[in-house]
């Protein structure tokens, strides 16, 4: 069964598909309108499904998914609207004349243009992964060296626990202030839990 979680990424991918084609639309000698449309119809019909599914996630992350669809929603239509703007333009007499002209004129340097353009894009998107990549080697390493020492300071939390439990007992503390010391340390274990789960939430946020 579909969920939000698992068909809003694809619908990322359609959109991210959607905006290749419209833009090999500019460039491409055999521009294809027709394929941009059934993808963007597709991606409509996605964005249907994920507004249905929203009524059944939970009250507290609807506002967040209702943000995501209708930002979702904006793209869609503003490359759809790009694509009859486009459509229109092109398909136009005089400018379709005008293209087949330029076309036959510069059908080299357009391919050598491209084919730079091409490139160029490759090194920049390497560059923007190898940066994303080690961003989050750093933020990952960060995180494992949190969780170590919130470990670190549970044992040591343990050590005082045990050190003062054995002066207590010594010392003939009344059982009232035993109680005060086992409740401090009840709070610091869950103080250190809590941490830990931030921790990972964070790491998780970062994949997701």
């Amino acid at each position: 069964m579909a969920t939000l979680l698992t068909l809003f990424p694809k619908s990322r991918k359609t959109l991210y598909d959607s905006r290749s084609l419209l833009h090999s639309l500019s460039t491409s000698s055999h521009p294809s309108p027709s394929l941009l449309n059934d993808t963007l119809d597709e991606l409509d019909h996605q964005i249907k499904i994920l507004t249905s599914l929203l009524q059944n996630e939970p009250l507290k992350d609807r506002e967040m998914w209702s943000r995501k669809i209708s930002e979702l929603q904006s793209e869609s239509s503003s490359l759809r609207q790009s694509s009859k703007t486009y459509t229109s333009r092109t398909y136009n007499p005089s400018t379709l004349h005008s293209q087949r002209s330029y076309l036959l004129s510069s059908g080299e340097s357009l391919r050598n243009r491209q084919q730079n353009d091409y490139q160029t894009r490759s090194v920049e998107e390497g560059v923007s992964l190898d940066s994303s990549l080690n961003m989050v080697d750093g933020m990952l390493r960060q995180g494992s060296a949190s969780l170590k020492e919130l470990t670190s300071q549970r044992s040591r939390l343990t050590g005082v626990r045990h050190l003062l439990l054995d002066i207590a007992s010594t010392l003939n503390v009344s059982s009232s202030t035993m109680r005060i010391i086992e409740k401090r340390d009840v709070q610091d274990k869950i103080l250190v839990f809590g941490g830990m789960v931030v921790v990972v939430v964070f790491i998780w946020l970062v994949y997701r």
